[in-house]
């Protein structure tokens, strides 16, 4: 009996003493009286009052902007939902095992140290445990990777909006913040010596890692929690937009919950709003409601037409349409009558149906620098350029002496203002009457010349001491060439149809007009001198006047744009017409197209404010591709393009339109058919009378 109260005496005092060296003995006392508290804990604070979601996206998103803010947890708020109780007792009986030495020396007959070393190690294992119940850690975001800042914040998002609870977000938070024991520990209790500290953090370590699995784990519970979130109907469109934002940061496709407003400068949109498709994956029509121009590539066969066609058949506003097929005005001209404003229809091969359009008619008499204008103006758009290129000797004296013609008709014929007056004036007689020397006195150029001279117009007094001034050869070369760029004028169906006009460009702004130009590619070919003056002169018509940008918009849709070769004035309506409410929605099959007729293809590229590619060829996909730049996943950290090379030729594509406005994410929009969505609204105009050219419904 003594001897067991001897041991237990001897005991103790080893216990003690094993304590009080575990514990920093007097100094470490006072060291743990003057010891800072534990760490905060956030998820421990009390829940603020209830916010507007959109308040409390923002403070989430403030919070993890600013990279000096740290999150700290502890283990109790881990317990006992995430991490057991067993763990905490198994892997505390584990360090006292491993530490605690009294009885190892021990021997059979050696009751008084294996009585101490049982004590001991009760005492490691319960310090142990309160070690590990007790600790807490810290991170600061600045010392995290990017993809782990970016789980963070959408963690704490996904929480905000209760796609995820508390459980969850600690599940994802703790395996971060710990960071395998890299980050500040803050522990209660005896564990204070640097190897009890180094074994405390490993072990913590497993059990962490052991019951939530390490960073990567977290990131997959994310991803989870996040397809699950973008496809809960209980999530606002604030909400999930927010969220796909964060998703990636670069490059990113148009959210469809942007396709109604981002593109639209007046809320709501004007009855003037053009649609350019749906977003792809909803049934969100991207809107398009600005005076800015557009421009649409695509081979034949991609669905440009049927674009118009839905357009045409839902936009209230007025349009000239360059309509190649004839196909437009039959199943949309009835409609745009009936609910939008009178229809016009040009038509070169059947003119008992088609307007007249005298283009003198637009050149003004007075004053005489706007007559002059004018009429270098209209020779821009009688002239059609056969290259890109400078202008040689003879095209420039040619159409100085054609520009000239005009602004004499101008301003001195009464009755005959027409091309014709012109031809007559380039046509005319250079020889003498008897034909005995090549000079021009008593000749009908004599006496044009001496009309020019007696003008009181200074620019034509020159022209006819210039004309007077050059060898017979030379006069000859340089009339020639003024007669031959404008000789499509000579047709006899042009020459009817231009010798008055029944139609006036202001109808198009003031009543709404359409104007249909129904030609075939033949004839777009044969007379693309009078369809560039036709164009060409009611654009200058509804951009005479002081800019308005509130003046109601004319859209001019025109299909095979090239066609028409060069043509100055479509770059100057790019820059200007959104002033004067003229908007441009030009079709191209591809770049090179644009490329033969322009110096500067690029410049027209960009100065179109939205662009849209169907059909995308292997080249331009890969600049595509470039242009639409990089994404950088946050949770995976990858970076790859928006939008692969072989996706955009690919089965991918195949029914998108890639649309690209400038200011904007790029969108996937799904080709739309005007047949097929409004089948309803299409009439055929056969059975109506268009004598003269417009459209009767009575």
């Amino acid at each position: 009996m003594d001897y067991l109260i001897l041991a237990a005496f001897f005991g103790a005092i080893f216990l003690g003493g094993y304590a009080y060296s575990v514990s920093g003995g007097v100094g470490g006392a006072l060291a743990r009286s003057r010891a800072r508290p534990a760490l905060p804990v956030s998820a421990a604070k009390p829940a603020p009052a209830p916010a507007a979601a959109g308040n409390r996206l923002a403070e989430i998103e403030a919070f993890h902007a600013n990279e000096l803010n740290a999150v700290s947890l502890t283990i109790a708020e881990l317990t006992p939902d995430l991490l057991k109780e067993v763990s905490f007792f198994r892997l505390a009986r584990t360090i006292s095992d491993k530490h605690a030495h009294l009885d190892r020396r021990a021997g059979d007959e050696d009751y008084l140290l294996k009585a101490a070393g049982s004590m001991e190690r009760d005492y490691l294992q319960a310090s142990a445990e309160l070690a590990l119940k007790g600790a807490a850690f810290r991170r600061t975001l600045r010392d995290m990777t990017e993809a782990e800042r970016a789980t963070l914040r959408l963690t704490d998002l996904l929480a905000a909006v209760g796609q995820i609870d508390r459980r969850e977000r600690l599940a994802i938070f703790t395996p971060i913040v710990w960071n395998e024991g890299k980050g500040l520990m803050v522990t209660d209790g005896p564990f204070k010596s640097a190897d009890l500290l180094a074994e405390l953090r490993r072990t913590l370590t497993t059990l962490i890692e052991g019951h939530l699995g390490p960073t990567g784990e977290a990131t997959e519970r994310l991803q989870q929690a996040l397809r699950d979130a973008l496809t809960s109907r209980l999530m606002t469109a604030e909400e999930r937009a927010t969220l796909k934002r964060l998703l990636v940061t670069g490059a990113t496709w148009m959210a469809p919950e942007e396709a109604a407003t981002a593109l639209c400068r007046h809320q709501p949109p004007r009855p003037s709003v053009l649609r350019l498709g749906r977003i792809e994956g909803s049934e969100s029509e991207l809107l398009y409601d600005q005076n800015e121009s557009l421009i649409t590539f695509g081979p034949p066969g991609q669905g440009k037409s049927q674009t118009v066609m839905r357009n045409l058949l839902t936009m209230d506003g007025g349009a000239v349409v360059l309509d190649i097929k004839g196909e437009l005005f039959d199943q949309t001209a009835v409609w745009r009558a009936r609910n939008v404003g009178p229809v016009y229809r040009f038509a070169p091969s059947d003119p008992a149906n088609s307007i007249h359009f005298n283009p003198l008619d637009t050149v003004r008499a007075e004053p005489l620098a706007d007559a002059y204008e004018d009429a270098k103006s209209l020779v821009d758009l009688l002239m059609v350029p056969q290259e890109v290129g400078k202008k040689d000797y003879w095209d420039k004296r040619g159409l100085d002496l054609l520009a000239d013609a005009i602004l004499d008709t101008a301003l001195f014929e009464k009755d005959d203002r027409t091309l014709s007056a012109i031809f007559d004036r380039l046509y005319l007689e250079p020889m003498a009457p008897d034909g005995a020397d090549t000079g021009i006195a008593g000749s009908e150029l004599e006496l044009w010349l001496n009309h020019l001279a007696q003008s009181g117009v200074k620019k034509l007094e020159r022209t006819a001491k210039a004309v007077r001034s050059m060898p017979p050869k030379v006069r000859e070369s340089v009339t020639d060439t003024a007669r031959t760029h404008i000789d499509t004028w000579q047709a006899p169906r042009i020459e009817e149809l231009s010798a008055r006009s029944t139609f006036d460009p202001m109808t198009l702004r003031r009543d709404k007009a359409t104007l249909y130009i129904c030609i075939s590619l033949k004839e777009l070919k044969q007379y693309t001198s009078f369809f560039r003056a036709l164009i060409g002169q009611t654009i200058y018509a509804l951009c005479r006047d002081e800019p308005d940008r509130n003046a109601p918009v004319v859209t001019f849709f025109l299909d095979e744009m090239p066609k028409l070769h060069r043509l100055d004035l479509l770059e100057t309506a790019l820059d200007m017409g959104r002033g004067y409410g003229v908007r441009l929605w030009m079709f191209a099959q591809n770049f090179g197209q644009l490329a033969e007729h322009y110096k500067n293809p690029d410049g027209f590229l960009q100065n179109s404010l939205v662009r849209q590619f169907m059909g995308i060829s292997g080249e331009q996909a890969l600049n595509l591709s470039k242009q639409l730049d990089e994404r950088h996943g946050l949770i995976d950290g990858q970076r790859k393009p928006l939008v692969f090379p072989h996706e955009l030729t690919g089965e991918a594509f195949r029914d998108l339109t890639l649309t690209i406005a400038q200011g904007h994410s790029p969108a996937r929009v799904v080709k739309a058919y005007g047949y097929a969505e409004f089948a309803d609204r299409m009439e055929s105009a056969k059975a109506f009378d268009t004598s003269g050219g417009l459209l009767k419904l009575g």
